[in-house]
C-alpha cells in the first residue's frame, strides 16, 4: 500500500505549465503530446525516458515515476510520422516529464462513483498496469518453457514452440537466463554489452540471434512495427485512440531491450522478466486451440505426476469414468481420496485469457468474456 500512496504523492505535483490546463479527451491529449514533441529527435526523447526510469531513487520499484506512462509516451513518439528518429532538437528532461504529466492528467479514465460495482471495476482497470511493475521479480517466466520441455522434441507442443521461437523450450530457458544474469548479478545493471555474448556466439550464434530478434529491437525496427500496427488499427477501428490504451500492458514489454550499437539497454529494471512471462503465452496463443489443447494435456500430465507423489488414493480419468456411470456427472482429470469425508476433483485446463477483461470497467464485457 505504501507504494500505491507514493504514486498519488507524485500525481499531486504541479504541472510545469507548458500545456493548457484544460481537460481533453485521451485521443486529443495524445495528439497534443506528439505536437509538443515533434521538434525533438525521437532518439533524445528516448534517452530522457531511459535516464528517468533508470535513475536511482526511492526503493519502491520506481513506481512513483509512473513507468507505464513514460513508456506510453515513447510509444506515441516512435509511432508518429512527424517526429524524426535522429534529427531535430535535443529534448530536455523537463519537457519530457511535462509531456508525461500532461498525458496522465488527460488519461480519459473517468471513475463513476454512483455505482459501487462500476467503481470497483474502474479502480481495478486503473491499477492493472501499476501492479505489473509493483510485484517482485521471480523466476516464473521459466514455467511454460520448462513444462513443455518435459516432453521430447517430437511432441506436437515442442514442435509448435520451436516453430514460433526458433528454439527448443529448454534452449529458450537457457537464453532467458543468460540475458537475466547480468541484470541481476551486477547490482541491477541496466545494460548488457555485446561482448558479453562473444563466447556463446562462437558455437550458438544462430540460436542467440533467434532469441535476440524476439526480445530486442533498435529504434528504427520499433518504429516500423508500431507504424504497421497503427495502420492496422486505423483500418479496423478508425483513427480515434481508445483511452484503454492508457491502462494496457505497455507495448514495449514485447521487446524489453533497446538495441544500441554496442550494447542492449533494458527499458525498465523489471520489464525483462515480466516480458518473458507474458510474451511466451501470448505468442503461442495465436495458434488458438492447437496451443491450448496441447498445453492442457502437458499440464495435466505434470499435475498428475505431482499428485502421484502424495500418500492419498489417486484415481485417474479413465478409472473415474468406469466407477461413475452417470453421464450427468462432469468428467474430471483425476479424483483424489483424502479420507472418508474429503474427496478432491482435479481439473487441469488451459484457456485463452483476454487482456480486455483486465482493463475494462464495463460490467457486461467482464461478465460475458471472463
Amino acid at each position: 500500500m505504501d507504494s500505491f500512496m507514493n504514486v498519488f504523492d507524485f500525481l499531486k505535483r504541479p504541472d510545469y505549465g507548458a500545456f493548457s490546463k484544460e481537460k481533453l479527451s485521451y485521443n486529443d491529449a495524445t495528439k497534443r503530446v506528439r505536437r509538443k514533441l515533434k521538434d525533438y529527435s525521437a532518439e533524445s526523447i528516448v534517452d530522457c525516458a531511459l535516464n528517468y526510469i533508470n535513475a536511482k531513487g526511492r526503493e519502491d520499484n520506481g513506481l512513483y515515476k509512473l513507468p507505464w506512462v513514460v513508456l506510453l509516451v515513447v510509444k506515441l513518439v516512435l509511432e508518429d510520422h512527424e517526429i524524426r528518429l535522429h534529427s531535430g532538437k535535443i529534448c530536455t528532461q523537463e519537457i519530457f516529464l511535462d509531456a508525461c504529466n500532461f498525458l496522465w492528467n488527460n488519461s480519459g479514465k473517468q471513475i463513476d462513483a454512483s455505482r459501487s460495482n462500476r467503481l470497483l471495476l474502474s479502480f481495478r482497470s486503473l491499477i492493472n498496469v501499476q501492479l505489473i511493475f509493483q510485484r517482485n521479480d521471480t523466476w516464473s517466466f521459466l514455467r511454460i518453457p520448462a513444462l513443455i520441455g518435459l516432453k521430447n522434441a517430437e511432441h506436437p507442443l515442442s514442435i509448435l514452440f520451436k516453430e514460433e521461437f526458433g528454439l527448443s523450450p529448454l534452449q529458450f530457458n537457457f537464453y532467458a537466463f543468460l540475458f537475466m544474469a547480468p541484470l541481476v548479478i551486477h547490482g541491477n545493471n541496466r545494460y548488457i554489452k555485446n561482448s558479453y555474448f562473444d563466447y556463446v556466439r562462437l558455437k550458438y550464434n544462430v540460436e542467440l540471434e533467434n532469441f535476440l530478434t524476439g526480445y530486442s529491437k533498435n529504434l528504427s525496427e520499433l518504429r516500423d512495427l508500431l507504424r504497421n500496427e497503427s495502420e492496422e488499427r486505423i483500418a479496423n477501428f478508425g483513427k480515434e485512440r481508445s483511452p484503454v490504451e492508457f491502462v494496457e500492458t505497455p507495448w514495449l514489454m514485447q521487446y524489453p531491450f533497446l538495441k544500441k550499437e554496442d550494447y542492449l539497454f533494458a527499458w525498465h529494471p523489471s520489464l525483462y522478466a515480466m516480458s518473458l512471462e507474458e510474451t511466451v503465452h501470448k505468442r503461442l496463443s495465436k495458434y488458438g486451440q492447437r496451443y491450448t489443447q496441447l498445453f492442457s494435456e502437458v499440464f495435466e500430465d505434470y499435475v498428475l505426476s505431482l499428485l502421484k507423489q502424495l500418500e492419498y488414493e489417486l484415481i485417474d480419468e479413465k478409472e473415474y469414468k468406469k466407477k461413475v456411470q452417470d453421464k450427468s456427472v462432469p468428467a474430471v482429470d483425476a479424483f483424489l481420496k483424502v479420507n472418508d469425508e474429503i474427496n478432491l476433483l482435479i481439473e487441469c485446463k488451459m484457456s485463452l485469457f483476454q487482456d480486455e477483461i483486465l482493463v475494462s470497467d464495463d460490467e457486461k464485457t467482464v461478465y460475458y468474456k471472463f
